[in-house]
């Protein structure tokens, strides 16, 4: 098991993509500490503890510094470590730019970026007593593209990777790998409520593999980003996004 006995906090764990990352790490050795807002998370900790491993559950808002610092302090008191944060929470408000309103645009923000860089802090200051640590950023493909109606989202993406790179500058030399994951679309329940089914089925085709993501797509990144196989990976963005990123002409034939 390549994350053995590590403890991993997952924020924004109880559901989608961080609920799959969560059981993907727990699958190969590590216990979970998951944050979410959401009331109910007992799927997700009845899925981590399925695969032998224990699972901590804290309701926490990742905007708040006082509710972030009490939950890793009980997360240490309960499993007596931090080894990897996944910073994966965030929200996805859909406004065309002209009608993005002040309180959409800064609640993005509060979310999205502030709470990544305070779950990054009070975590990175427990991974230095102990010069080891694993954080991953999940940022998204629509940090590097320019996608319609989701303005404050890309904009915090995109500052989440450039975080990122600056974490990594500092916090490498004392032995914390600073990573992002950059996923495509996904097949989530809330993308699925929020998209009409028409603009999803479009979004596939525009994929040059021809199908969005699942969420369990990204397991074998964050368990590779996790693990020490990538401890000389650090600052790097992972697009994980079935190459609608990296191309300029989607799906041409083959041949």
């Amino acid at each position: 098991m390549r994350l053995k006995d590590k403890v991993a906090i997952v924020t924004g764990g109880a559901v989608g993509i961080g609920r799959e990352m969560s059981v993907a790490m727990a699958n190969e050795g590590a216990d979970i500490v998951v944050i979410d807002v959401a009331g109910n998370m007992d799927e997700v900790s009845s899925a981590v503890k399925a695969a032998g491993r224990k699972c901590l559950t804290i309701k926490a808002d990742i905007s708040k510094r006082a509710e972030i610092q009490a939950a890793v302090d009980k997360a240490i008191a309960e499993l007596g470590k931090i080894d990897i944060l996944v910073n994966n929470a965030a929200i996805y408000p859909f406004a065309p730019f002209l009608e993005c309103t002040d309180e959409i645009w800064n609640k993005t923000v509060e979310v999205g970026l502030f709470g990544t860089f305070v779950c990054s802090q009070i975590a990175a200051r427990e991974m230095v007593k102990k010069g080891y640590g694993k954080i991953i950023n999940i940022a998204s493909t629509q940090g590097i593209l320019g996608i319609p109606l989701t303005a404050a989202y890309t904009a915090v993406k995109g500052a989440v990777i450039a975080l990122t790179r600056e974490m990594a500058t500092e916090l490498s030399p004392a032995g914390i790998n600073v990573n992002c994951i950059a996923p495509g679309l996904t097949l989530t329940e809330h993308a699925k409520s929020a998209m009409p089914p028409e603009v999803m089925a479009f979004m596939g085709q525009a994929v040059p593999i021809k199908r969005l993501a699942d969420p369990k797509d990204y397991n074998g990144i964050i368990v590779f980003l996790a693990s020490d196989d990538s401890k000389y990976a650090t600052g790097a963005t992972f697009c994980v996004d079935g190459g609608i990123g990296s191309t300029m002409l989607p799906g041409l034939p083959p041949g």
